[in-house]
């Protein structure tokens, strides 16, 4: 039972953080459990919880997370002890660079290390959430091993304007052979850039919402590029 907030709502500019937080929120019961006036929670680990991840698919995550705990902390063999608190805080404060993570928020630049049919289905399946209505400028690298055409076809329907380019990994794509799958794919309004840093370029002063995507290696040149290096996360 989720309700998702406001995902700009208390997040100041670039100019004044290091980065960018957005958070949703949801509920869990355990359905099973027998309550009555006296017991109206009787697991601890129900209630609200704060979470800094956005899409529905990181409401599974975290639940899954909350269930496996619980499971856990009744098995006498685990030796886990964890309390509840510590459970909601944990969620709370779990940041995850490059997943869905917001670089600028008007208009949106989002970095997302999906590089597969899941991961992108699941990634524009929050886009549609969380940015009803809007269309995007994709700027996209992929390894050679990876589903590159598949990918296409799950962001086309939300995109505009495509720009290939790769990351400075050995195993990623060249951009040429993205221009043909383009093309073979009858992709519009596609251009390309030699780095990730020249296609972060191209819309930078631009008012185009942007989603960077399709390789960790890829995503994680983006944040080099485009944050501070004192905000970067090195853990």
């Amino acid at each position: 039972d989720s309700t998702l907030r406001d995902p700009f709502a208390d997040i100041p500019s670039i100019a004044t953080t290091k980065t960018i937080q957005a958070a949703q929120s949801f509920e869990v019961k355990q359905v099973a459990f027998r309550r009555s006036d006296s017991t109206p929670n009787p697991n601890d680990l129900e209630g609200i919880y704060n979470l800094s991840l956005l899409g529905a698919h990181q409401l599974e995550n975290a639940t899954g997370v909350i269930a496996a705990l619980d499971v856990l902390r009744h098995d006498p063999t685990s030796g886990l002890n964890v309390v509840a608190a510590a459970v909601k805080n944990g969620l709370h404060n779990t940041r995850w660079p490059g997943r869905f993570e917001l670089l600028r928020n008007d208009p949106p630049l989002i970095a997302d290390g999906a590089h597969n049919v899941d991961s992108i289905n699941k990634m524009a399946a929050a886009l549609a959430e969380l940015f009803a209505g809007r269309r995007w400028t994709v700027i996209f690298g992929c390894f050679a091993d990876k589903d590159a055409s598949g990918m296409l076809k799950s962001l086309a329907p939300r995109t505009t304007r495509w720009i290939f380019t790769q990351s400075r990994n050995d195993r990623a794509r060249p951009i040429v052979d993205l221009i043909q799958l383009a093309a073979d794919l009858r992709l519009r309004n596609v251009s390309s850039a030699e780095s990730v840093t020249s296609a972060l370029a191209l819309i930078r002063n631009t008012r185009e919402s942007t989603c960077v995507c399709g390789s960790l290696s890829l995503v994680a040149e983006a944040r080099e590029a485009w944050l501070p290096q004192d905000s970067l996360d090195t853990d």
